[in-house]
C-alpha cells in the first residue's frame, strides 16, 4: 500500500479534466499485478535490520 498525503492547486479551467485523468491512473493502478508476492514478504520478512 502507498499513501500519498498533500494538495494540488490547479487553475479552475484545468480542474475537471485533471481529476479525470486522476480517475484513470488510479483506475490502472487497481488492475496492475501487486508487485509485493509472497515470495518477496518471505525474503524481507527473514533479513534483520
Amino acid at each position: 500500500m502507498l499513501i500519498v498525503a498533500g494538495y494540488v492547486i490547479t487553475d479552475a479551467e484545468d480542474r475537471d479534466a485533471f481529476v479525470a485523468e486522476g480517475v484513470t491512473v488510479v483506475s490502472m493502478a487497481r488492475s496492475a499485478p501487486a508487485a509485493w508476492t509472497s515470495r518477496s514478504r518471505r525474503t524481507r520478512s527473514t533479513c534483520s535490520a
